[in-house]
């Protein structure tokens, strides 16, 4: 079992069995721009047939490297592909005829969303690419993340995480491998346990189902599908996302006090502000929390946000919602929530707001 550890810039290997679980045994990769080097390791796929690791880069390529035959197996670097092309790829899949398929971040609306490349002994060729910018079929709202290929290498399906959907793609090949993809469906978000709030990674099960993880609603999705005579999924699997622990916070980024002693901590990773008394050790008392990850226009979203600032006189909490591109503000409790502001370069607009306080006289500053 290989895992990308982002941000440490590395890959962990693990051996696995059902009786024991998971045994650590090595590890490769180091932060920087040389050989075996990342800036953040966003994906990993291996070649079984060939013995070959591809690893994300997040600065722009794919690394290539080969598996030892000793025990734990050395990895040997071999080559890398993409620089200039991929500009933030995250997910990467090997087909069963060997062609490796990257999910890129696009710049700009001419590039595309997911790139395919023919492996050779040390690196890869480009082939083509498929995916676009946009909201129709087969294009990708906004950060599009995993790829999967289907166990008979005929279908590709990709996250579309802004669209909150799965694409699914035709892949033709000619002379064992791919020459074109074209839109086949589009699995969508769905609804109760079984919609998509942040659809990320995607893998095909040894037995041929879709699953996909889902960031930030805590859980996971099974699909079975069928290709003819048109393709078709069907829910098999929607887990139950555990609520999260409180007191607990992730990544703590702003604090407040309000005028009754309650302490305010924006809880970064976990999307929420959470509060309560202040007691002894640092934890909070009587913990309570709003917001959640969500669209920017769904009350009560959180998105990354970096600080609070609590109003005099009222209690009301305003959020610096750095994703959102917004300031949002809601009562003492997370409740009546209202939202103001937009990306963009006019005033009363913002580019990721990460400051924000009251000035002794009431007026609102934001950075």
């Amino acid at each position: 079992v290989y895992v990308a550890d982002t941000a440490n810039n590395r890959v962990l290997v693990f051996s696995f069995s059902p009786t024991a679980g998971f045994s650590y045994l090595t590890q490769f990769g180091s932060k920087g721009a040389g050989n075996a080097e990342f800036t953040e390791a966003y994906g990993v796929a291996v070649d079984a047939a060939d013995r070959w690791v591809y690893v994300v880069d997040g600065a722009g390529r794919v690394e290539k490297f080969s598996i030892g035959a000793d025990s734990p197996p050395s990895y040997t670097y071999l080559g890398s592909f993409g620089t200039g092309t991929l500009h933030e790829p995250r997910q990467v899949a090997v087909a069963p005829n060997g062609d490796v398929l990257v999910m890129n971040r696009p710049q700009n609306k001419t590039e595309s969303e997911c790139y395919v490349y023919r492996a050779t002994s040390t690196s890869a060729t480009l082939e083509f690419g498929f995916g676009s910018s946009g909201t129709s079929n087969g294009d990708f709202t906004d950060d599009p993340r995993g790829v999967a290929v289907s166990d008979d290498g005929t279908l590709a399906f990709a996250t579309d995480s802004g669209g909150k959907r799965v694409e699914v793609f035709d892949l033709t090949q000619s002379g064992g491998h791919y020459t074109s993809a074209a839109w086949a469906d589009t699995i969508p978000q769905g609804a109760g346990n079984g919609a998509f709030v942040g659809p990320r990674g995607l893998t095909v099960t040894a037995n041929n189902d879709l699953l996909l993880t889902d960031e930030w609603g805590y859980n996971l999705h099974e699909f079975s599908f069928t290709e003819t005579p048109t393709f078709s999924a069907t829910s098999i699997l929607d887990t139950t996302s555990t609520p999260l622990p409180l007191p607990g916070v992730n990544a703590p980024r702003g604090l407040g006090v309000a005028a009754n002693g309650d302490i305010y901590v924006m809880d970064y990773w976990n999307q929420r502000v959470e509060y309560g008394t202040l007691g002894s050790g640092g934890t909070i008392q009587g913990a309570l929390a709003f917001g959640q990850r969500g669209d920017p226009d769904q009350d009560g979203a959180i998105n990354f946000a970096w600080s609070i600032a609590l109003q005099p006189g009222t209690g009301d909490v305003f959020i610096a919602n750095r994703e959102s591109n917004q300031i949002e503000a809601c009562g003492p409790t997370g409740v009546n929530c209202v939202t103001g502001g937009a990306k963009g370069t006019a005033l009363g607009d913002f580019s990721f707001p990460q400051g924000i306080a009251f000035a002794p006289d009431g007026e609102l500053y934001i950075s």
